[in-house]
């Protein structure tokens, strides 16, 4: 399917910082990344459990569905999605990439996870039209942070442009769907019925608030938690031994169910992230 990653990458550097405190509980990180590729060379966003924000520090990254065409952004807001997207590399990929918590969507972003799930768009594009103070800051962010060369004062730049479109009194969401996101995150396996009677709904209107919030079903939300789950771990111990702690049957379980979502086996994505295609 494809070639290696050794011949696909160039040259790497990459850097993390902590958001602040504050920051914290939306998203856990700030990755940092310069590659030099093969200018032919690809990259799979894969389906995952955060909303995605790509600032891009050199060229527009330029990106669409798998099987669809290709626009460019300089920053970029990618949903919950069920599918992979599709970057086309052109030799470099220079930016920092944050992953939003559900949670983080609406207290950085102001809008819920469903006004972005499928979605690829400029954070600026789902903004309500009076948020001065939002627009100001995702519409400058991308050239504010290239204009500084060191990964330490760029995150600590974000934490300041990030605190100030954050709004800790944003409608959240409903008590018995974060506890089903939280239950979910802890065992993804949990049964739809089981999950409903804790909260004390029905599994039709479980099912309808979740949507309502996240864009995704709750068995959809449970795969993604669960392909998550499966990848964090399967460095450490494993892909079988990662598909057994994730829930997964087996692991025929797990690379079904990832192929199904990311569009490439589990190998194919830990051991090659940058691939050019045959």
């Amino acid at each position: 399917m494809a070639d290696t990653e050794e011949s696909a990458v160039r040259s790497a550097e990459a850097a993390v910082g902590l958001p602040s405190p504050a920051l914290r509980p939306y998203l856990d990180s700030y990755q940092g990344y310069r590659v030099r590729l093969h200018p032919d060379a690809v990259h799979h966003g894969e389906p995952s459990p955060a909303a995605t924000v790509i600032i891009t520090l050199d060229a527009p990254i330029r990106l669409g569905w798998a099987g669809a065409g290709t626009q460019r952004h300089e920053v970029l807001l990618c949903g919950l999605h069920t599918r992979p997207a599709v970057i086309r590399t052109d030799g470099v990929q220079h930016g920092i990439q944050l992953s939003l918590t559900p949670t983080g969507v609406r207290r950085l972003l102001g809008v819920p996870p469903s006004a972005v799930h499928q979605s690829l768009v400029d954070p600026v594009e789902v903004l309500a039209a009076g948020d001065h103070r939002r627009r100001a800051v995702w519409s400058s962010i991308a050239e504010q942070l290239a204009a500084i060369d060191s990964w330490p004062a760029r995150f600590a730049l974000l934490d300041t442009m990030l605190r100030a479109t954050l709004d800790e009194q944003a409608p959240a969401a409903r008590d018995e769907v974060a506890t089903t996101w939280r239950r979910l995150a802890q065992s993804p396996g949990t049964a739809v019925g089981v999950l409903a009677d804790e909260v004390g709904w029905s599994r039709r209107h479980l099912s309808a608030q979740v949507g309502a919030e996240l864009g995704v079903t709750v068995k959809q939300a449970a795969r993604l938690l669960r392909r998550e789950r499966a990848r964090r771990l399967a460095p450490q111990v494993g892909l079988a031994e990662a598909a057994a702690l994730a829930g997964y049957t087996d692991q025929s379980h797990l690379t079904r169910d990832w192929v199904a979502l990311s569009g490439r086996t589990p190998r194919q994505s830990l051991d090659h992230p940058f691939f050019v295609p045959d």
